[in-house]
């Protein structure tokens, strides 16, 4: 039999290493389809004998500058960022290949509170992530050339083929209706559209008066086939009931990414939408109960999570008649956002005016990642906000909270934002009230040169803004304790503002060193960020929180790097003092692995 051992040893080694051996975690590589050039990606399971496999890199556009607004269709600056997709069931190695350069000088991996740590080497960049996660690496700054990482949660849920209620797409390139990129498929009740990994399809979905509809999969609904000046939204919910939105990304769209108009259980999860065409924004509420929006990774050019009332800017106000036009109960938890031209989070600028407006209610945003709020320089400032309430066309805003925001980068813009007022671009009066906004620990870990005062301002003593709370926010490590120190202006008219700190403003834990993964041999970094009063001193330990028995030598800043590493596991937490308080962090677990 050695002849055909000797053959088949051949035919093996022919055959292209990712047909032979791909991973059930590498997601199929589409044809036809050009990948980014500057990026080589690939991963592993982490402590793995096997190879790196290589994961395709898309190339997806984004705005790269935008400075006037109300956007007409002219041209605008774009660029394309890349977008690697795959499952990560376990720990994984991610080792990324800059290809354009010859050395790397530095490497952001954003949330910083996934407390990444990158290894530099040449012009290569590896990484370990502990499971499903999304993350933008950043290489000398480059923040329109980055690269997305989107490691998804293997799907376990996924439908039979022959369910006559299932439109399945596999992997490849399809339209969804037709012959070209701008078919509209609509999907009735009980209907699931399913996008399966490595699947690239294209045009838009919609339904009306639908219930139990459901788009989800690990695949990409892609609308750059649409012309600008279509309007066309890619995803469409107009008065259905049990709406599920899950695990795919969006990317082209020309207009609104999402429309749900007085959807009643709508959950949208896991969504990714990376997106740079005009009036983009991601994920855009028009009336609707009972909300749950989590997980989510969105960077557009226009707004990223948005809750208005009856829109008569995308309906005609008769299409609102005898339609519910309020929203009530939503919650936003676990999301990162990235808007290169307008807010992150926005409540209240829309809603029928003719009938009296809407009421706005019940929303919370808490754990949110926002990685740029770049807004246009317009309007004294109207545009601005990472967290923006604007009520507009007689709505009425109340019990909104913000919770856990950690805003990363502000190119240009404020962090707040309140005001009752007739928006001239789009509303036709002012909003009537905004009432009981809390924000608690919010922090913005910098400052910007094109920073703008943050507002909160009325219309007219007819139109109140009260009640807002600042509970525990910081800027740069000192407590928002008044307007000046929270660079707030505020208007007249406003009232009962109050600003929570600590008792004598000793210290608090705003953000605590994450868990991370490094190789063994490596050195951790580890960072905390705490607010309070005056000079804020730091002591690392090496063990469980609260145990000072083993005090690290230069571990005094708020950033510490360990000695190199080769146990298994390591735990470290730092303590924070000022005059009037101590506190301490919680235990970071530094995990190794061997290469």
């Amino acid at each position: 039999h050695e002849p055909l051992t000797k053959c088949l040893s051949i035919f093996f080694l022919l055959i292209p290493y990712n047909l032979f051996s791909q991973s059930s975690w590498n997601y199929p590589i589409p044809s036809g389809i050009t990948p980014h050039p500057d990026y080589i990606v690939e991963a592993r399971i982490a402590g793995s004998k096997r190879p790196f496999e290589s994961i395709y890199t898309y190339s997806m556009q984004v705005c790269k500058n935008r400075d006037s607004w109300p956007g007409d269709y002219r041209p605008w600056d774009y660029d394309h960022t890349a977008v690697s997709l795959f499952d990560a069931p376990d720990t994984m190695e991610i080792r990324v290949t800059k290809t354009n350069v010859s050395s790397i000088n530095k490497v952001d991996i954003r949330p910083f509170s996934k407390g990444i740590t990158p290894y530099i080497s040449g012009n290569s960049v590896s990484f370990f992530i502990a499971g499903p996660t999304k993350l933008s690496v950043e290489i000398d700054n480059e923040m329109y050339r980055n690269l997305n990482i989107i490691a998804n949660s293997p799907d376990i849920n996924i439908p039979s083929k022959t369910d006559t209620n299932v439109i399945w797409f596999d992997a490849g390139v399809h339209n969804i209706v037709g012959n070209n990129g701008t078919g509209k498929l609509e999907l009735k009740t009980n209907k699931t559209l399913y996008l399966a990994p490595g699947a690239i399809v294209k045009g838009a979905v919609f339904a009306k008066n639908a219930e139990n509809v459901t788009i989800r999969g690990r695949g990409i609904l892609n609308a750059i086939d649409f012309a600008d000046n279509s309007y066309q939204w890619t995803i469409e919910a107009w008065r259905c009931k049990d709406f599920l939105l899950e695990g795919i990304l969006v990317t082209g769209s020309p207009d609104n990414t999402t429309v749900f108009s007085s959807c009643k259980n709508l959950i949208v999860r896991d969504f990714k939408v990376i997106n740079g065409r005009h009036w983009d924004d991601a994920i855009h509420i028009n009336a609707g109960k009972n909300i749950l929006i989590e997980d989510c990774y969105t960077r557009t050019a226009d707004d990223n999570i948005v809750f208005y009332g009856g829109n008569c800017v995308n309906y005609n106000a008769s299409n609102w008649i005898g339609v519910d036009q309020h929203v009530d109960s939503a919650f936003v938890r676990n999301c990162i956002t990235w808007s290169d031209v307008a807010h992150p989070m926005l409540i209240g600028t829309h809603g029928v005016y003719a009938t009296g407006g809407s009421t706005l209610k019940n929303i919370i945003f808490k754990n949110i990642d926002v990685l740029e709020h770049r807004a246009p320089l317009h309007k004294d400032a109207l545009y601005h906000g990472v967290m923006s309430i604007t009520a507009n066309d007689g709505n009425i805003v109340k019990n909104i909270l913000f919770e856990d925001i950690r805003v990363e980068r502000m190119t240009q813009g404020h962090i707040f934002h309140i005001q009752t007022n007739t928006n001239t671009d789009y509303s036709s009066g002012p909003g009537e009230l905004a009432d009981s906004i809390s924000f608690k620990r919010v922090s913005w870990m910098g400052r910007s040169k094109l920073e703008t005062p943050s507002a909160i301002k009325t219309e007219s003593s007819s139109h109140p803004v009260k009640n807002i709370i600042f509970d525990h926010c910081q800027i740069n490590s000192s407590w928002i304790k008044d307007a000046t120190s929270g660079n707030l202006q505020i208007g007249t008219g406003v009232e009962n503002i109050k600003f929570i700190v600590p008792l004598n403003e000793g210290p608090i834990v705003m953000i605590n060193p994450a868990n991370t993964i490094i190789k063994s041999g490596s050195r951790a970094k580890l960072k905390v960020v705490a607010a309070g009063k005056g000079n804020l001193h730091y002591q690392w330990y090496d063990g469980e929180s609260g145990d000072t028995s083993k005090p690290v030598l230069q571990g005094n800043n708020p950033e510490f790097t360990s000695p190199a590493m080769k146990a298994k596991f390591k735990k470290y937490w730092v303590k924070i003092s000022n005059d009037t308080g101590t506190v301490a962090s919680k235990t970071a677990i530094v995990t190794t692995f061997s290469k």
